[in-house]
């Protein structure tokens, strides 16, 4: 540790730079000044005020260890033993063979006995030989009450009882005959010194009157015991964190891998008919024309798009934290990723994000009317089932919200017999009207609102994705400011292949 300075000499030095700072505050404000010279002089200003912090800084420092030191030489002089209070009275040439008075233990100069502390039974330092001395007799003491605090009043008997048994008529009446001890006095004023340290008084313990020491006493000042000192936080190192359920629907999707921000296919014009415009006429006469046919082609297009976040986190709060706080990031990262692309699909406008079949844009996606407002019934399904092809029920498959999962479950027969339910020991989620089905929570779209329930070939719904999600770290944006920066960036795209092959439920 350097050498510590007087505060005088640093208040000097603050003084000093105070004198300067203000000489270049003012030409750096100096309108008659160049606009180059302003400016060197309000980079000056910012060194001598860096000066000056520094200064008062270190001011604070000596201030603190001068505190510190004065507390440690207050609990040293508060430590002292107290020779005026012990129950042995050191005698004196006229007292010499004569009983001590009333109050105290009862001996005569060469009575003395020895003691083996039980906190030091193999620490030869343990064994106290009495003497009438006051230092020695507070030691002895100090062993005696640590052996009855930790091992109770039935391990200290006789004449070690005595020397720390209180005297005190009112302390013994307040017990109900219970043994009562007093601390020794040097225990005491250990005790007191942690009081004096933390801003108390003198009498935050008294020798005669026992305090309740609670877990939860820390109401500073004269009533604090100090106890919850003694305490750690009992913190667990787990992230309390609720699950969130986020259906992955782009991997019901097809998927296709994009390089360049863009992928394209050739594709049969199917608006011209089932085989792209080729047809075939039934001739009547031998050796007429035959009817020429050709096949339209056109292409499908899907662009890929950004999608994006950052966060930042301090270096102290990576070190500190208490869980894996990185990892956390990205994880979190990842899943919020993944649950926008699954919204997209069902609500996305198309314009600069995937075409979700439930917007307005995508206006070829066959709607069907709902037999009852509020509700969805066996007719509802089936309806929307063959609003679409067979060959594109293959593999067709259910979207609904969670409400509508909700009210089908809730659904009975004219027996009273759950419609949905095959039995007891079956389950809704096996299968909806005959195929399968994923619930969701994705945008509003609750019981009774259009596209509540989405039925389609989701084989006909492209999903590209530009590489892979990308989560960079760096410790150079911000540098200065000592923070780590964490940026996700990922390029997806999707949109129906053909929109006739999905079907939604109308209001």
């Amino acid at each position: 540790m350097g050498k510590v300075r007087a505060i005088t000499d640093i208040l000097a030095d603050m003084e000093q730079c105070q004198t300067v700072m203000h000489e270049y505050h003012g030409k750096s404000n100096d309108t008659d000044i160049e606009e180059s010279k302003r400016k060197e002089y309000g980079v000056l200003f910012n060194k001598k005020r860096a000066e000056f912090d520094a200064f008062s800084g270190e001011l604070n420092d000596v201030k603190a260890m001068a505190e510190v030191q004065s507390t440690i030489n207050h609990a040293k002089d508060l430590s002292k033993p107290d020779f005026g209070n012990t129950n042995f009275n050191p005698e004196t040439p006229e007292t010499k063979g004569k009983t001590s008075g009333e109050g105290d233990l009862q001996t005569k100069q060469d009575d003395g006995f020895t003691y083996q502390s039980k906190c030091d039974a193999f620490n030869n330092a343990g064994t106290i030989e009495l003497a009438l001395d006051p230092v020695k007799d507070q030691l002895l003491k100090g062993k005696i009450f640590a052996d009855w605090f930790a091992f109770g009043s039935g391990a200290i008997e006789g004449e070690a009882l005595a020397a720390i048994q209180c005297k005190d008529a009112r302390a013994l009446k307040m017990a109900e005959g219970r043994t009562v001890c007093s601390m020794p006095k040097f225990m005491a004023q250990f005790v007191r010194a942690k009081s004096v340290r933390r801003g108390g008084h003198d009498y935050l313990i008294d020798g005669l009157e026992g305090k309740v020491i609670l877990s939860t006493d820390a109401t500073g000042g004269a009533t604090d015991s100090g106890a919850a000192n003694l305490l750690a936080p009992d913190f667990r190192a787990l992230l309390l964190e609720y699950p969130i359920y986020a259906p992955q629907l782009y991997n019901l999707c097809q998927q296709f891998r994009s390089y360049n921000g863009s992928v394209e296919w050739p594709m049969l014009d199917q608006d011209q008919g089932d085989y792209g415009g080729v047809a075939f006429t039934w001739k009547s006469t031998e050796g007429a024309d035959k009817g020429e046919t050709e096949p339209v082609f056109t292409d499908f297009t899907l662009n890929t798009h950004e999608l994006s976040g950052w966060t930042e986190l301090s270096l102290q709060a990576l070190r500190r934290s208490s869980i894996d706080l990185q990892s956390t990031i990205m994880r979190l990262f990842r899943n919020a990723a993944v649950a926008e692309w699954s919204n997209k699909i069902l609500h996305g406008s198309g314009s600069n994000q995937p075409l979700g079949v439930l917007h307005a844009n995508a206006s070829n996606v066959i709607s069907v009317a709902r037999q009852v407002a509020n509700q969805v019934s066996w007719k509802d399904l089936t309806q929307l089932e063959f609003a679409i092809r067979r060959a594109q029920r293959y593999g067709a498959q259910y979207i609904v919200d969670d409400s509508v999962e909700q009210y089908l479950k809730d659904t009975l027969d004219g027996q009273g017999r759950p419609l949905f339910t095959a039995d007891v020991h079956s389950q809704i989620r096996n299968q909806l009207a005959g195929y399968n089905y994923v619930t969701h929570d994705y945008g509003s779209v609750p019981l009774g609102t259009t596209g509540d329930v989405v039925y389609g070939n989701w084989n006909s719904y492209a999903w590209a994705m530009e590489e892979e999600i990308a989560i960079a770290r760096s410790e150079h944006a911000e540098f200065k400011k000592g923070r780590v920066v964490y940026r996700m960036i990922c390029f997806v795209g999707g949109k129906p292949i053909y929109q006739t092959h999905f079907a939604k439920l109308a209001a």
